[in-house]
């Protein structure tokens, strides 16, 4: 039992340790190459005839399903977008089961008879969810079939009219790009302190962590929605594939394994809605956490035995894994207590110290990430660095129950995140059930490893873990459980 209690608390910290020295080079590359990069951005813009004197044909798709809280401003949106009409197809790619079929077709109707190229791409079922949908699109129309580049956005983002003229360009960058992919915005950033909290995540991962890949030429992914994809590309990939539950990091990977590039353009933001409640943060959440696992089982292999550089190979490998802290963290979490006979292995033998030395070091770096993008955002608080250390734990065991999943586990049904438009839930959500169990758990794990005669840096980890999970039970109860009670008997 000591061996076994050993060597997965040191596995599970030795993966926390790379994660977070992983997150100081990510901030290196910022630092050395981000400027260049946006300055060739900028020059790209600048100088390419793309959309000034060029117009390369465009197919615009929005896939939806029971969308109807959001819908509509999207369709608004890319209806209204500043490019030639005869150069552009805009589909509507609709899989509803609901009142959103109706509010697309008068929509759509109200658009197409001012003018503007607008369709309605329906099918019989969901096969493949939103992947199959994105394919059925470029499969089942015939006009799309001209366009040379195809421009995405889920039915929560609201690009400007100028998008197109500004991602455009950004392909004569090289005839190697396969997609520009844009910054998220968000439109309900101050909602509440969920919403608050998720923006500051949002920003680090794209002004920082994105931007450093994009800037040393490393692998990077499509974000799902608010990129433009050349055709030929996605063509040369293999198409659309619904067989992970994230379809736009299974395509970016499949299409940087062919030596395609994916541009970023941090300058030009697409405006969403942040998931306000907290069912449907986890919802999301889970979805990445399992789809971004499932990748894993299907290009680690491929990755390892391509030609590509080794470096590259490895912060691929690192970029895969993300969700895996979360799996580290959670299983070092459960294993305190069971090292209760055997911490004298470990705290008292000098050979150890530069490991803790090491761990608590690479713990300040996702820190770093996320006082960087906050800082590229003009906005440096305190309480919002807290606040995202805070959600990171409380979601642990949330996203490592799904990682886990994606890992051993073949596909699961696509759960879409659940939009509100601003207004307040329909119903009540669920209690954080998960987090109730973990936060009772590691208080107890603190009461316990106090009591004895244990190092204090176990207990301040399980004091740490136990704030995280409290804090979203907290929040709950306190926040969102009235605002529900409130509107269901107004």
């Amino acid at each position: 039992m000591t061996v076994v209690w050993l060597i997965a608390y040191l596995l599970s910290t030795v993966g926390l340790v790379l994660y977070g020295f992983h997150a100081y080079k990510l901030l290196s590359w910022h630092r050395r190459k981000s400027s260049a990069y946006r300055s060739t951005i900028d020059r790209a813009r600048r100088e390419s005839p793309v959309g000034k004197t060029t117009f390369p044909t465009v197919l615009v798709q929005v896939p939806t399903y029971n969308e109807a809280e959001v819908v509509e401003d999207v369709i608004d949106a890319v209806a209204t977008l500043d490019y030639p009409r005869d150069r552009l197809l805009i589909q509507i790619l609709d899989d509803s089961r609901d009142e959103t079929v109706a509010l697309v077709g008068a929509r759509v109707a109200i658009w197409s008879a001012r003018g503007v190229p607008i369709e309605v791409v329906r099918r019989q079922d969901r096969d493949g969810f939103k992947a199959g949908a994105l394919a059925a699109g470029l499969r089942d129309s015939e006009a799309s079939s001209a366009a040379e580049f195809v421009a995405i956005f889920d039915a929560d983002f609201v690009p400007e009219p100028d998008y197109l003229k500004r991602t455009l360009p950004l392909f004569d960058l090289g005839a190697d790009i396969a997609c520009v992919q844009s910054r998220w915005g968000h439109r309900n950033r101050r909602q509440n302190w969920l919403t608050r909290t998720q923006a500051v995540a949002v920003d680090a991962h794209f002004l920082v962590q994105q931007l450093a890949r994009a800037s040393a030429g490393a692998f990077l992914n499509f974000n799902g929605t608010a990129g433009v994809w050349r055709r030929a590309a996605i063509d040369d990939a293999g198409g659309w594939c619904g067989d992970t539950l994230t379809e736009d990091l299974d395509l970016s990977y499949r299409a940087q394994l062919r030596d395609w590039r994916i541009a970023l353009d941090v300058d030009t933001v697409v405006r969403a809605e942040l998931p306000p409640m907290l069912a449907s943060y986890k919802t999301q959440q889970q979805r990445w956490a399992c789809g971004s696992m499932q990748c894993v089982r299907k290009f680690l292999r491929p990755l390892w035995s391509s030609k590509q550089p080794f470096w590259i190979k490895a912060e691929a490998t690192a970029h895969l894994f993300g969700y895996g802290v979360c799996a580290a963290m959670s299983v070092l979490l459960l294993l305190l207590p069971l090292g209760i006979g055997h911490w004298a292995l470990l705290a008292d033998h000098p050979a150890w110290w530069p490991l803790w030395i090491s761990a608590w070091t690479a713990g300040l770096g996702p820190l770093g990430v996320a006082i960087l993008g906050q800082r590229m955002r003009g906005r440096t608080r305190a309480r919002d660095i807290f606040s995202i250390a805070i959600l990171g734990l409380g979601a642990c065991m949330n996203n490592a129950i799904a990682a886990a999943r994606g890992l051993f586990s073949p596909i699961r049904t696509f759960v879409r995140t659940p939009k509100q438009g601003g207004r307040a839930p329909a119903v009540r959500t669920p209690a954080p059930r998960t987090e109730q169990i973990m936060a009772a758990f590691s208080l107890a794990t603190v009461a316990v490893l106090m009591m004895g005669d244990q190092p204090w840096a176990t207990a301040a980890y399980a004091l740490y873990a136990a704030s995280g999970y409290a804090a979203l039970v907290l929040y709950w109860w306190l926040a969102e459980r009235p605002a529900q009670l409130a509107k269901e008997y107004s």
